[in-house]
């Protein structure tokens, strides 16, 4: 987005989140959303893990305090069985 701000690239595809508060940016389509999957971006702890963290960090992910940052920043959140 900051090469299309600053006029070094002619236009970009990018997800709508990625050019929200971008000065400069002028959002010219959207693909309707019946023409692709739900985009997802999944968060797991791995197997081999040894990060003490990580599962405080996993659930507050799946916290309101979470959900309700990511919709303020134009994320949808998805059920939990996904």
């Amino acid at each position: 987005m900051t090469l299309v701000a600053r006029g070094d690239a002619p236009m970009a595809l990018a997800f709508s989140t990625d050019v929200a508060g971008v000065p400069g940016v002028k959002i010219s389509g959207v693909f309707p959303r019946d023409s692709h999957p739900p985009i997802a971006f999944p968060a797991a702890i791995l197997r081999d893990s040894h990060n003490a963290d990580a599962p405080r960090f996993l659930a507050f992910l799946r916290s309101p305090k979470a959900t309700a940052l990511f919709e303020k920043f134009g994320y949808q959140p998805i059920s939990a069985k996904h």
